[in-house]
Order: C-alpha cells, then structure tokens, then sequence
C-alpha cells in the first residue's frame, strides 16, 4: 500500500466518467480506457479534485461520517488510491510511491466485469448514421451505397438512452459519410447533453460555418478528418474529387481556428508516400494545428481497394515507412501526435505490453459494438462489409438488449479461445495474447477464414522478414 504525506497532492488523469446502475441493481462507474469502480471506489474517486491534498481529502470524506476517520476507514481509502494509482488513475507527487500493494480494490477492465460482476458494460458504440457517401475513393472497402439506409432520430435517441444504462461514455459517429444524415445536429447534440465523448469521422468536404457554430460548443469532440496529401495532386489521386484539397484543409482550419480537436486520418498508397518522406504531410499538420496524425498503410482488401490495390504499399516499403515516422516522432520537431495505426510486430508502440494488465489491444467485442442504420448491431461494421455473419449480434430496434448482450459476451469468450485456433504466424506469435491476431475483418477477407493470420503479419512472415523476437519457438505453427 503506498503511503502519503498530509501534503501529498493527488490529480485525476481522467475525469471523464459516467455512473450508471445495472439491472442487476450494482451500482458502477466506468472511466475510459475500460476501468469500472464499485461504489465505495466511485465515492472516492468523487471526491478528489485536481490539485487536492491527501489531508483536505481525508476532511472531505470525513464530512460525511459522524466521527473522525478511523483507521481502518483511512486504510480502505489507502487501498482505493494505491489502486488508482496502480492503474494510471491519478498521479500523486510523492517521492515514496513504489510500495504499492498485490491485493486489488474493485477496479477491474471491462475484459473481466462480466464474469466477475454478472453484467456487462458498453463503454463505446459506433454509430453508422448513413451509408450514403459523397466520395468514392480508390482505397474504400465500404460497399458501394448511393441508396443508403438512414435511421431517424428519434430512434437513434432511443438507441443511446439505452445504452447509457449499460456504461455508454464514448460515440463514434460515422458513416457512408455522416455529414449526409439530415439529422446529424440534433443528434450530436443529444449525444452531446448525454455528457458522452464524441468521435466524428468525416471527409471534411461538407462542413460548412453552420455546423462549426455548433459544435464548437461541445465539451468533449474530436472531428477526424480524412486528408491523403499535402497537395491537391495527392489528395485528387485517391478522393478523386478535383477541388477536395483545399475545399478540406480550409475547413480544417476553420475547425482549429474554432478550437475545435481535429484529428487527420491518412490512408497511404505510392504516391502520397513521398508526402511523408519530403516532410510536407508533416508540416501542413502542424500549419493547420492538429491534434493527431494517424497513418495507415494497409486497408481491408475488398471493393475499391481490391480493385485498386496495385497502388498500396509493398510491405518493405511499409516497414520503411515506419522507421523513418519513427524517426520524425523522435525528432520532436513537431508538436502534435503522430501515430502508424498497425499492429504491434509492425510497431512496437502498439504493443500492449505497455498498458498495465492483460486485454486485447483489439477491443471489439468486449465492451463496445457498432450499430447500423437499419439497427443490426456488428461486433464491428468491418465485418458486415466483409460478410460475416456470425458477428451480427441482433436488432437493436427489434431485439432484447439482454439478447445481445449476451451474443457479445459469447463472442467475447470466443475471442479467448480463438487464440488456440487462429493460424499462420500468428499462431505462433509472441503478442497474440495482447494482439489478438489484429483486425479480424481483414483476415476472414483475406483467407475467408475467421482464424486466419492478419495479413500484413503473415506476408512478412513469408517473405522472411517478420521480427525474430516475436516468434515463440516454443509454440507450434498452425497451417493456414
């Protein structure tokens, strides 16, 4: 247990949290990434503020009994904070901090809750709004929909209410291209009064002043915006729309002049690699004051990007790639996030190996589902355009909630014992415990096999250049 001063000063690293009572009548909190507390942690947790004294907390607490705090109640306040602590919750400064106990109070990952506490909690969904898309791209493997679905918002509106009796604290709005959905400000401002964090994942080609007013009012919002070049050659080469450009980074701007997070998405082919290598991908970021860069260099190989996938990467030229963001990262030449979105043998950041305990990198399936615009609800919407089934969960518009629940807790299970299943190098990877074999999308349209490698992993395997210190040989490789 560690020990602390009277003058020792606590501070949350999140304070974005949400209680909830399940129907089970337990009384929780969620805190992202994925840790639920118990009442008597949730109390605790409720009365510490940034910049709080271990003194000024223990008189806070101690308001609310009739008599001093007793020894016993300032040990079972110690084992709350030792475990906040042990879990990145706070951060105390204190020198004497390293004498922290084995015991745990009740925090626990939403990977064990529903076994442990007989309820399940949905910390995230992604709300596919429309799959209606004004682009077209060369890399989208979203099945082509002109025609697409839309659900109203009133049914949305009963869909979140719903859910944030499960532990809902995030929303991924997405689409088809969510800018369409007529809707799309109510309902982000439902969300918004939810106290829930929103994610927008947009083109960036259609946000106008009207919708900037609006949501510059929002506490907690992210607007991803898709941009594959520092220049409209680049960027025309895989949106294949003439002025999309500067239409885009116009309003990138407009969003960060609004003060407003805007986080950049880019999809890499041969070309706008060089965008990277001459640095200028990196410099217009910091012009237009993002928050992220994030880089994929590998899509789902199906639609557009099958069609066109002689334009994507070699996978040498990924792993250089890489290195070389590497190296640009380490520079701290700039002042906002960069990130490779890949799995961990192709980087090491990735690895989660570096967060405290054993859950799946891929979360997918444990604490958070998508739900489509005519309410069949996917572990993930990959996998509807991938076509597999077995990863619907129900209708949210039709079905019990309790059904589906426990359909994902099924899947859930199932994403154990998959690691005894899933084949080529994977199998005998040493981060598949944490990994947990990457998007399993991309493998089951790759192999048509749900326990297939992730492709990109199994091609530098083949080709003799996967991480030597990554292969356990120890395990046995299971054929593809």
């Amino acid at each position: 247990m560690i020990h602390l001063e009277n003058n020792s000063v606590i501070n949350k690293n999140n304070i974005q949290y949400r209680k909830f009572i399940t129907d089970k009548g337990i009384e929780l909190a969620v805190i992202e990434p994925g840790f639920i507390l118990n009442k008597s942690a949730m109390f605790v947790w409720d009365q510490i503020y940034n910049g709080i004294t271990y003194e000024k907390l223990l008189l806070k607490i101690e308001k609310y009994f009739d008599s001093s705090i007793t020894d016993d109640l300032e040990s079972k306040i110690l084992k709350i904070l030792t475990d906040f602590l042990g879990n990145n919750l706070i951060t105390i400064n204190h020198s004497n901090l390293n004498n922290l106990l084995e015991d745990k109070f009740d925090i626990k990952t939403e990977v064990d809750i529903s076994k442990d506490l007989n309820t399940t909690v949905i910390t995230q969904i992604d709300m596919v709004l429309t799959t209606k898309c004004n682009f077209r791209c060369r890399h989208c493997f979203i099945k082509n929909n002109s025609d697409g679905f839309t659900m109203n918002f009133l049914l949305w509106k009963r869909i979140i209410d719903k859910l944030c009796n499960q532990g809902l604290t995030s929303v991924v709005v997405t689409g088809g291209e969510p800018l369409l959905y007529k809707e799309l400000t109510p309902i982000l401002n439902y969300i918004n009064d939810k106290k829930l964090n929103i994610h927008l994942l947009t083109n960036g080609y259609l946000i106008d002043d009207n919708f900037i007013e609006e949501i510059r009012k929002f506490n907690n919002v992210i607007v991803q915006v898709s941009l594959d070049g520092s220049n409209s050659i680049t960027q025309k080469y895989q949106r294949l729309i003439e002025n999309s450009f500067d239409v885009v980074t116009k309003n990138i701007k407009k969003l960060t002049d609004s003060g407003i997070v805007v986080n950049v998405a880019m999809v890499l082919n041969k070309q706008n690699i060089y965008d990277l290598y001459n640095g200028s991908m990196f410099d217009l970021c910091e012009k237009l004051r993002v928050n992220m860069l994030a880089i994929t260099p590998t899509v789902i190989n199906i639609e557009n990007a099958k069609t066109n996938k002689k334009m994507f990467l070699d996978i040498e030229e990924v792993i250089k790639m890489i290195e070389f963001v590497k190296s640009t990262v380490n520079s701290n030449k700039y002042g906002y996030k960069i990130i490779v979105s890949t799995a961990p043998s192709l980087v090491e950041d990735n690895s989660i190996k570096k967060i405290k305990g054993k859950r799946f990198r891929y979360r997918r399936g444990t604490n958070s589902f998508s739900v489509r615009p005519n309410g069949d609800v996917f572990v993930c919407s990959d996998f509807a355009e991938v076509g597999f089934s077995d990863y619907i969960l129900g209708n949210i518009l039709n079905d019990n909630l309790d059904d589906i629940l426990n359909k994902l807790n099924k899947i859930s299970i199932n994403k154990i014992e998959m690691l005894d299943k899933i084949k080529g190098v994977c199998s005998i990877c040493k981060e598949l415990p944490y990994c947990g074999g990457a998007c399993r999308a991309d493998a089951y349209a790759m192999y048509n096999d749900i326990y297939g490698p992730y492709s990109p992993c199994q091609l530098m395997y083949d080709k003799g250049i996967f991480p030597e210190n990554l292969i356990d040989k120890f395990a046995t490789y299971r054929k593809i």
